[in-house]
């Protein structure tokens, strides 16, 4: 195989991600690690599924260990800017160079060998080989969907974490929460404990727990916050590791702070008047809730904080999202609302979305934009001029785009493999 350079690989792994069939099991990743000599069975690992939180209670775990004084590998998906974003150690995103080397030799094996991956199988072994190159003390994985068929299932697991269950990606996962709860405890592991966030279906989780003699603990918070409750969830893991990881209370308390962009992620009020001047929104949100329970407390989250000011929405979606009800929650008490389409396959168009927001109870006035550029000037203009709310949510898929619209200096590929990435992880359902 000849040598390819960081960009050509991210071609081919858009080309298989495009090109993935659907087939059964975790037959593909179990060969490919196989090959590699069970590369992730080398260190521990804390594996996090879940509906709603797992990003950053992902985030938070790792971040606390960081602090610790451990060297921690972190797995996350989908990324907002640069595919190097998903594999990190010590908060430190893998190198072009790394992404190179292991990824040639990766694809290299499975050619020869003749094994048929898909773009998150690929990745994650990509994230194994990365972790026990650089002898890392544990790994903290994000499941890229579901949990039972997830490609990071195979890791060798010493905490096993779900931290809500709703509706979402039900065309995979089933549609009754009892099915999804059901495919998310698929990370329970035999004697392992297990930790449930307060929206996890108790009756569903425990006889599972128990099959497999894991101990189960149940995260109870009383608090409408998502981060609060997120927080929770992550101290309580933190609390349970094994006696051989010491971790203080002052790193816990710092960790938890930890959070991941376009997680209700309030932009700089200085980065934005450097880049727009003097008049700039109220405050301007990025905020990745993509299902109908996200939108519910995405918009909770905002009345909680800025009570009843004028709101301006910039909403972007992939084409099996549930929009209407996306929509139904985040509309509530909103001035005007901006569709946006992101430059992806997946992405909704903009005439369908305006469709979808005129059945909303809220009537408003709705915009249509052919970028998402185009959508966030009219929207940050509008709601500079009223000192709105500017709230840009809906999807990964716009975020890169509404980053450097705002502003952020932060490495970028160019590419857009988010989503869809996101959708073949569980292609072997």
């Amino acid at each position: 195989m000849n040598f390819f350079s960081y960009k050509a690989l991210l071609f081919e792994l858009y080309s298989i991600n495009q090109n993935s069939g659907m087939r059964l099991g975790l037959e593909s990743i179990q060969r490919l690690a196989d090959a590699f000599g069970r590369p992730e069975q080398r260190y521990p690992a804390i594996c996090i599924a879940g509906t709603n939180g797992k990003g950053s209670v992902t985030t938070k775990i790792a971040s606390t260990l960081t602090l610790s004084g451990y060297k921690v590998g972190l797995y996350t998906s989908p990324h907002i800017s640069s595919f190097r974003e998903r594999i990190r150690i010590n908060g430190q995103e893998i190198s072009e160079v790394e992404v190179e080397e292991l990824l040639q030799r990766i694809l290299q094996v499975s050619h020869e060998k003749g094994i048929t991956a898909t773009f998150f199988e690929y990745v994650t072994m990509l994230a194994f080989l990365y972790f026990e190159k650089n002898k890392v003390d544990v790994c903290v994985l994000e499941t890229g969907l579901g949990g039972r068929l997830d490609a990071t299932n195979i890791a060798k697991s010493m905490l096993s974490v779900i931290t809500s269950i709703s509706f979402d990606h039900m065309a995979l996962l089933g549609n009754t929460i009892e099915a999804i709860t059901k495919e998310k405890a698929g990370i329970i592991k035999k004697n392992i404990p297990v930790i449930i966030g307060p929206h996890v279906p108790f009756e569903v989780i425990q006889p599972i727990a128990q099959e497999h003699n894991a101990k189960l603990f149940v995260v109870d918070v009383a608090a409408k916050d998502v981060e609060a409750e997120n927080c929770a969830v992550a101290k309580k893991a933190l609390e349970l590791l094994p006696q051989s990881f010491s971790v203080s209370a002052a790193c816990i308390e710092k960790g938890l702070q930890a959070r991941p962009p376009c997680r209700f992620e309030r932009v700089a009020e200085k980065q934005l008047r450097e880049r727009f001047g003097a008049k700039i929104p109220k405050e301007t949100i990025l905020d990745v809730g993509h299902n109908p329970d996200a939108m519910k407390k995405l918009k909770l989250r905002i009345r909680e904080t800025y009570g009843n000011a004028p709101l301006h929405v910039v909403y972007g979606a992939s084409k099996d999202k549930d929009i209407a009800a996306c929509l139904e929650e985040i509309l509530q008490g909103a001035s005007a609302l901006y569709c946006v389409q992101a430059e992806h396959p997946r992405a909704q168009t903009v005439k369908e979305l305006e469709m979808v927001a005129q059945t909303s109870p809220n009537q408003l006035p709705i915009y249509l934009s052919k970028t998402v550029e185009e959508g966030l000037e009219k929207a940050f203009r509008a709601a500079a001029k009223e000192d709105a709310l500017l709230v840009i949510c809906g999807s990964f898929l716009i975020m890169q785009q509404a980053r450097r619209y705002l502003g952020f200096a932060e490495p970028s590929d160019g590419l857009n493999l988010n989503e869809q990435a996101s959708q073949a992880s569980y292609a072997q359902i």
